[in-house]
C-alpha cells in the first residue's frame, strides 16, 4: 500500500529537520522544497495524489535569496486554488489576526456534514509544535481509517489509480461502510467517472447507488426539475473528495442489477429502444421556443466555432459559414444523451447525469443519441460493426440508415426521435458537423483509423450538406 504523501516548503533546515522526523514518524513520504520557485515548479506538473501541505510563510523565490512574506502567501494561494481540499499547515512567525484570516477565507472544510470534519487551513506559529503534532497525528488516523476500507475489483474492470481509489473510499467512509465494490459505466464528454457501486456496512446489508464524479458540484432544478421523477435518478448526496479535484454524486438505485442502455443495445436493440422511449417522450414534453439562429449559435452548446473550424483544418476540411441562418427550437436540453447515460434500472430507463445541460436545439439531444453508439469507447457496436463510408455518405439522414446492421432497430428507433424533433435540413446536419467536429478532438477517435476515418466522413457529409 503506497504511503501518503506530504509537501513541505520550508527554507529554515533546522526547523525543517523536525518536521521533516515527525511526518516520516507516522509515515508519510515527504516531497521537499526550500524555496517558491522549485515548489511552484513540482505543483504545476505533479500527477501525485497529495494528502499535506506543511508550508512556512516566509520563503525565498529561489533558494538563498530573501524571504519575505508576500512570496510564501503567494504560494499558499496557489496551493489552495490548485487543490483546493487538501489539508494545509502554514507557520509563520507572523501570526496577525489579517493573515490568519487571510489564509482561512473561503478555505472550507474537510469532510463537511461528518463527525471527522477539520478545517482545510490551519495556521500556527513555530513555537505551537506540540499543537501542529496533534493536529497532523488526528488526520493522519483520519487517512488510515479511508485506507482500511476494502476495494473489491470487479472482475475485467482496469484497476484503479490513486485518485480513483481515494475517491471510492471516501463513498463508503461518508455512509460508514467497510467496502465498497465499484463497477464500471460509461462516462461522457465530459470525461467524468461513472460506476455502480456496492456498498457494504457491517450488519448492515448492501446499499447499491451509482457513484460520478464532476470538476463542479451538479446542478439542482433546471431539466432535472422539469422532468417526471421516474425518469432521473435521484441524487441521494453530493459531497467533494478529499483532494478537491472531484465533486461527488451519489444517485439511488432501485434495482439490485442495473444496466446502461449501452450494453443493451449491443444485446437487444429493439429492447432497449422500447425501454428507452419513455426517456424520448419526457424530454421532448420540456417547453421550447422556435426561433432562428446562426450557423455558429446553434454549435455552440457542443463547440465553439473557433475551435471547430480549426479542428476542420486540421483535417483539410474547408468550414461551412458561421452566419448562416438556422431555424430551430431552443430549450433545455441534456447536452450529453449517450446510452451509457441512460441506466435500465427496475426494467425502467432513468437518466444518470445531467451535468451538461444546456440551452440547446432541439435535435441535440436526439442527434447525441444517433450517433454516439458509432463513437463512443464504450459502445458495444463499434469499430467493425459500423456502418460504412458508402452508409454515411448515402444513407445517414435517410430511413435507410443503419438497415442490415445488427442494431437496425436501435437506428430505426433514434432516426425516428431525430425526425420528430428536427424544424429544418441545415439544422439536422449542423448539429452533427458540431457533434462530429467535436469527435475528433479525442485520443481515442484520433488513435483509431477506423474511428477517424468514419467521423471525417460524418463531418465531411455535413459540411456538404450546409450550402
Amino acid at each position: 500500500m503506497s504511503k501518503p504523501i506530504a509537501v513541505v516548503v520550508e527554507d529554515d533546515l533546522s526547523f525543517l529537520e523536525g518536521v521533516r522526523e515527525y511526518l516520516v514518524s507516522l509515515d508519510f513520504e515527504l516531497r521537499e522544497f526550500h524555496d517558491v520557485s522549485s515548489a511552484q515548479g513540482y505543483i504545476s506538473s505533479t500527477h501525485d495524489l497529495i494528502d499535506l501541505f506543511v508550508l512556512d510563510r516566509q520563503l525565498p523565490i529561489s533558494e538563498g535569496g530573501p524571504a519575505s512574506g508576500e512570496v510564501g502567501d503567494l504560494l499558499l494561494t496557489e496551493v489552495r486554488q490548485a487543490f483546493p481540499r487538501v489539508r494545509l499547515f502554514v507557520f509563520t512567525g507572523y501570526a496577525t489576526v489579517e493573515h490568519a484570516q487571510q489564509a482561512y477565507e473561503g478555505a472550507g472544510r474537510i469532510l463537511e456534514n461528518t463527525p471527522h470534519a477539520t478545517d482545510v487551513v490551519t495556521v500556527r506559529t513555530k513555537s505551537q509544535s506540540l499543537e501542529f503534532e496533534e493536529d497532523v497525528r488526528k488526520y493522519r488516523a483520519l487517512l488510515q481509517r479511508l485506507d482500511n476500507i476494502e476495494i473489491q475489483r470487479w472482475t475485467g474492470a482496469d484497476p484503479f489509480d490513486s485518485f480513483e481509489t481515494r475517491l471510492l473510499r471516501r463513498v463508503a467512509f461518508h455512509y460508514s461502510a467497510d467496502s465498497i465494490t465499484p463497477i464500471p459505466l460509461a462516462g461522457g464528454l465530459t470525461g467524468a467517472k461513472v460506476w455502480r457501486c456496492e456498498i457494504k456496512k457491517r450488519d448492515a446489508g448492501t446499499m447499491n447507488v451509482v457513484v460520478k464524479t464532476s470538476e463542479v458540484r451538479s446542478p439542482s432544478g433546471g431539466l432535472q426539475g422539469m422532468l417526471p421523477p421516474g425518469i432521473v435518478t435521484a441524487t441521494l448526496d453530493q459531497f467533494n473528495d478529499l483532494t478537491g479535484k472531484w465533486h461527488v454524486s451519489v444517485l439511488q438505485l432501485a434495482g439490485q442489477t442495473p444496466e446502461a442502455l449501452m450494453d443493451q443495445i449491443g444485446q437487444d436493440p429493439a429492447g432497449a429502444l422500447e425501454r428507452v422511449q419513455p426517456v424520448f417522450q419526457a424530454l421532448g414534453s420540456v417547453s421550447e421556443v422556435e426561433t432562428v439562429v446562426s450557423l455558429e449559435e446553434l454549435c455552440a452548446p457542443l463547440i465553439q466555432w473557433d475551435k471547430l473550424t480549426d479542428i476542420l483544418r486540421v483535417h483539410s476540411i474547408s468550414p461551412p459559414s458561421k452566419g448562416l441562418r438556422v431555424t430551430t427550437k431552443l430549450g433545455l436540453r441534456h447536452g450529453d444523451l449517450h446510452p451509457g447515460n441512460i441506466l435500465v434500472d427496475a426494467g425502467f430507463a432513468r437518466l444518470i447525469d445531467l451535468d451538461s445541460t444546456c440551452m440547446a436545439s432541439c435535435l441535440l439531444d436526439p442527434v447525441t443519441v444517433l450517433l454516439s453508439t458509432l463513437t463512443h469507447p464504450g459502445s458495444p457496436i463499434k469499430g467493425h460493426y459500423w456502418p460504412d463510408e458508402s452508409a454515411i455518405s448515402e444513407d445517414l439522414g435517410t430511413d435507410a440508415f443503419g438497415h442490415g446492421h445488427g442494431s437496425e432497430a436501435w437506428f430505426s428507433g433514434a432516426w425516428a426521435w431525430t425526425q420528430e424533433r428536427t424544424s429544418s435540413s441545415r439544422e439536422f446536419w449542423g448539429i452533427v458537423l458540431a457533434y462530429s467536429a467535436r469527435q475528433l478532438k479525442y485520443g481515442d477517435v484520433l488513435d483509431d483509423a477506423d474511428a477517424l476515418i468514419r467521423v471525417r466522413a460524418l463531418t465531411m457529409r455535413a459540411v456538404q450538406e450546409l450550402p
